[in-house]
């Protein structure tokens, strides 16, 4: 990203705050992007996040001295003497924030972020796009900016968490998973949903029972059938209908399907909500 930098206040110095009113308060965020003349010496009374994306920087805190570089992450605690400058003659791209508020710390130990620690998410390119909209709010800057700015801070948080302590062995299967919730009335493939995930059939299938706790075609009934119940509470659709609905031509198939699954026929269950009484179903 370019270099750019915004304040929520008119002057820069007044963005060096402790604010212990608000919850979470985002004062200022950029992005530093230079090859030369990176060399700052600063105490702050908020908290200082960077995260660089290219390049690398020495940088001095709390008695410590290091090498920050490509890929990793510092959050600098309120009280903070520190000291960076370019290392060697790189360059150097880094996305900043200063925040502060009465639970700012609570948020950082929620998401196991501790101040005055190096840490290694990696590089991804979706933090510009979680610092581009946060930049867009300091543009917008409406009575909505508290808000919004504190909340993409906590996506911020999160994200790089879910990235520092992430597990190799363990997928989170987001793109096939959520191809199965929006086309589950459709024919669905597992070697499809593998591609997704850049895996082979055999393995996406042993990484997904490893990751969900069921086989994808497990999982894929389990959509299905929990739709179809909706379906039988909420329309007095055929059952004929409601089984293409959720993926199955064979109308038959699909009430062995729905009965293995809960315990009950599509029929038996429709009657028994249509009198109004409490039906509990057990998905197996």
């Amino acid at each position: 990203m370019k270099k750019q930098t915004y304040y929520n206040y008119p002057f820069e110095s007044d963005a060096n705050i402790c604010n212990n009113i608000s919850d979470l308060a985002v004062n200022c965020a950029g992005v530093v992007d230079k090859t030369v003349d990176v060399d700052h010496r600063s105490v702050r009374r908020d908290y200082y996040l960077m995260y660089v994306t290219e390049g690398k920087m020495n940088i001095e805190f709390s008695k410590n001295s290091c090498t920050i570089s490509e890929g990793q992450l510092l959050i600098i605690e309120p009280g903070t003497t520190y000291h960076y400058c370019l290392a060697g003659e790189s360059r150097v791209n880094y996305l900043w924030i200063h925040f502060t508020g009465k639970n700012a710390g609570g948020c950082l130990e929620k998401f196991k972020l501790e101040t005055n620690r190096i840490y290694t998410p990696g590089v991804h390119h979706c933090f510009n796009e979680y610092w581009t909209r946060l930049f867009e709010e300091f543009v917008r800057c409406d009575e909505y900016f508290d808000d919004v700015s504190a909340a993409i801070f906590t996506e911020i948080t999160a994200a790089l968490s879910r990235f520092i302590y992430a597990q190799p062995d363990k997928k989170d299967f987001v793109k096939s998973v959520t191809y199965i919730h929006q086309n589950f009335g459709s024919p669905l493939s597992v070697g499809t949903l593998a591609a997704m995930e850049s895996l082979s059939e055999p393995h996406y299938r042993a990484c997904f029972r490893r990751s969900m706790g069921m086989s994808p075609v497990e999982y894929i009934t389990d959509v299905r059938i929990r739709a179809a119940v909706r379906l039988l509470e909420s329309t007095d659709k055929k059952l004929s209908e409601i089984s293409k609905l959720c993926g199955y031509n064979d109308v038959y198939y699909f009430i062995r399907t729905f009965k293995k699954k809960t315990g009950v026929t599509p029929g038996k269950y429709r009657s028994v909500s249509i009198r109004g009484n409490n039906w509990q179903i057990f998905f197996s």
